[in-house]
C-alpha cells in the first residue's frame, strides 16, 4: 500500500496497492502533532478514480481519524473509523503496515 498525498487540509488523498487499486478522499482535519482526519468519497480501480459505482457510493462519507495524545509521559496513537464492516480486513491490514512504518520511524529518530 502507498499514498499519494501532501497532508494539507482540503487536499486529495489517494491510497493504493501495487495494482493501482484503493480509495480516494480528502484531508478534512490536519492539526500538526495532534489530529489527522480523512473523509473518503470514492474508489480507485487500476489507477482510475471511481465516484459513481455501488462500491464507491458505499465508501462515500466514511472517514478515519488519527489522534496523538500524551499518556503518563508516553505518546498514544488512537485510530477511529466509520466504515462498513466489509472493509475492516483491508483497513486493518493497512493500519498494521502503517503502524509498523511509524514504529520504524520513531525508533530511528530515538
Amino acid at each position: 500500500m502507498y499514498a499519494e498525498i501532501d497532508w494539507q487540509l482540503g487536499t486529495k488523498a489517494r491510497f493504493m496497492d501495487s495494482k493501482g487499486s484503493g480509495i480516494v478522499g480528502t484531508v478534512i482535519v490536519n492539526r500538526l502533532h495532534e489530529t489527522l482526519s480523512l473523509e473518503y468519497d470514492g474508489l480507485i480501480k487500476a489507477g482510475s478514480e471511481d465516484f459513481e459505482s455501488e462500491g464507491a457510493q458505499a465508501v462515500k462519507g466514511t472517514w478515519e481519524t488519527y489522534r496523538l495524545s500524551e499518556n503518563h509521559g508516553s505518546t498514544q496513537l488512537t485510530i477511529t473509523s466509520d466504515m462498513a464492516e466489509e472493509y475492516f480486513d483491508v483497513m486493518s491490514a493497512a493500519w498494521d503496515n502503517a503502524l509498523e512504518k511509524i514504529k520504524e520511524l520513531v525508533e530511528t529518530e530515538a
